[in-house]
């Protein structure tokens, strides 16, 4: 049985540890083997916001540590320029600098720049449009209780989980241990589900408070002294709502992919609003591939086995994107695939694990 490790810590959990730790001033440290590329970059941002002589931050393209990096600086008045990646600056941002300039902030922004300066005003009533992100309201939630304000959410669509999140790391009195990363697991939990069996070293117990755990639904497993997912000798199409849990999409088309029968995914909206348009990125692959398949705004339908071999894929640059294309090519013996580093992002070893099975 192959047995995998150095799987990363969960984004997720860790960005928002490490900002309730910072308002805490007991920073915590992690460790540097598994730390995906987002949490990187808001760790020694935090790090470097400590030095009252730093101004000027660069936060890459993570929508979550962009977003609570913005709102931590309202919150403790430091004024700071915040340089991001181009691709950032295609997601949604506009309507939440508007609240928080309506805050007491002022936020200018020019180019992949933010220009921040003043401080959230104390005793202020917020409410925050969850409709395209709820990162926003998380962030405002870790710093509620440090800036004294109250917040409210309206059109939650979806994402309910991170919300929960959220609220768990905030009432958590420490963070010993950062748990893996559910939806970095989820492909080779896929992979499993249609090749071989695997066992994870690391995971030792199913952490439903991520959302990408639904994973599970749709795999054999067992859970003794570390996770074990079996091989599906006959895996079926899925009937799956992703509206909570839009990043496990990617890795149940590639399990749609492979399975028999009709497939269908819905709840994929979101999916324009990250770090590419995901739903476009999808189809691209899907049309490489010559899938039998329907797409729309909210859904999509798959027909398993329908598919041609490919030796390559050209996929857009996004991390979960590359990682579907690539399982997708194991199936077919091959790894000629572009925008490889993109990975670093949110599972730097991704391809070097991918080798050993």
């Amino acid at each position: 049985m192959t047995i995998l490790t150095d799987l990363p810590i969960s984004k997720s959990y860790a960005n928002r540890a490490l900002v309730k730790s910072f308002l805490m001033n007991e920073l915590i440290e992690l460790s540097a083997k598994q730390i995906p590329e987002d949490v990187s970059f808001l760790y020694r941002a935090l790090v470097e916001l400590k030095d009252p002589k730093n101004m000027t931050f660069y936060l890459g393209e993570g929508g979550t540590s962009i977003r609570f990096f913005i709102v931590l600086c309202c919150a403790i008045g430091k004024e700071v320029r915040i340089n991001v990646h181009e691709r950032f600056m295609h997601r949604p941002y506009m309507e939440f600098i508007e609240t928080l300039n309506s805050s007491g902030c002022s936020i200018k922004v020019h180019k992949n720049s933010f220009f921040i300066k003043g401080q959230i005003k104390k005793n202020i009533k917020l409410i925050i449009d969850c409709s395209r992100t709820t990162q926003y309201y998380s962030a405002l939630l870790l710093v509620k209780k440090y800036c004294s304000i109250e917040i409210s959410p309206k059109n939650i669509n979806g994402s309910k989980s991170y919300i929960e999140l959220t609220k768990t790391v905030i009432n958590e009195r420490s963070y010993k241990t950062i748990p893996v990363d559910m939806s970095s697991l989820a492909y080779f939990v896929a992979y499993a589900h249609l090749n071989q069996e695997l066992s994870f070293s690391q995971v030792d117990c199913i952490d439903y408070r991520q959302a990408d755990s639904k994973i599970f639904d749709f795999v054999e497993y067992s859970l003794n002294s570390n996770l074990k997912v079996y091989k599906n000798l006959k895996p079926k199409g899925i009937n799956v709502d992703v509206k909570g849990c839009p990043d496990l999409t990617m890795a149940l088309v590639y399990i749609a992919i492979f399975s028999d029968g009709i497939s269908q995914i819905l709840g994929i909206d979101n999916l324009k609003y990250k770090e590419v348009d995901r739903i476009e990125a999808i189809k691209s692959i899907l049309l490489q591939l010559k899938v039998d398949f329907s797409i729309s705004s909210d859904s999509l339908k798959i027909k398993g086995q329908s598919f041609e071999k490919v030796k390559n894929l050209d996929v857009m640059p996004d991390h979960r994107i590359v990682m579907m294309g690539a399982l997708i090519l194991k199936q077919f013996n091959s790894n000629e695939i572009n925008n490889k580093d993109c990975v670093a992002k949110s599972f730097p070893h991704f391809f070097k694990i991918l080798e050993t099975i």
